[in-house]
């Protein structure tokens, strides 16, 4: 009996912990009016503080986004995952603005430079598909006030949007 009250103390600890949740999933809200451009991702913080050890070796305290040398790696990481560019060629930068604390959640915002004269959008998104098979990395797009939502997976990670849609 003893056995089976610890078992069960165990499991649910391990439940209550914060790098315990069944699903792995981002999303990402991408706003493109033409001249003003706006990004932000939300992720798992505890996945996300995860994914920076693993790429680049820092154990970045979620709560200290925002200092300089924190947002940079941040920025340099959600830059390679998370990719918008126009089929004629140009790469939008997304550039850190800042970060906001949501229960176990981060959002990481950014402002993108201006898009001019795009009729079509390629968006590569592989972020913390390095960590889960299981990761599922959602985007809402939000082009001059039409919205569409995308996602992507370890099977789709890049998909090509015609904005004349």
């Amino acid at each position: 009996m003893n056995f089976l009250i610890i078992n069960l103390f165990l499991f649910i600890s391990g439940m209550a912990s914060p790098a315990f949740h069944p699903i792995h999933v981002s999303v990402c809200n991408i706003e493109l009016s033409g001249t003003e451009n706006m990004v932000s991702v939300k992720l798992f913080k505890d996945d996300f503080a995860l994914a920076l050890k693993n790429n680049y070796q820092k154990n970045i305290p979620m709560e200290k986004a925002n200092e300089k040398t924190n947002s940079e790696i941040i920025s340099t990481y959600i830059n390679s995952c998370l990719q918008i560019e126009s089929v004629q060629g140009s790469k939008l930068k997304l550039i850190f603005k800042t970060t906001v604390i949501n229960e176990e959640a981060i959002w990481v915002y950014f402002q993108a430079e201006n898009l001019t004269n795009a009729s079509k959008l390629k968006i590569k998104n592989t972020l913390m598909l390095d960590l889960w098979d299981d990761q599922t990395n959602l985007v809402i797009l939000n082009w001059k006030g039409k919205e569409s939502g995308y996602r992507f997976n370890r099977r789709e990670v890049e998909i090509e949007i015609d904005l004349n849609k």
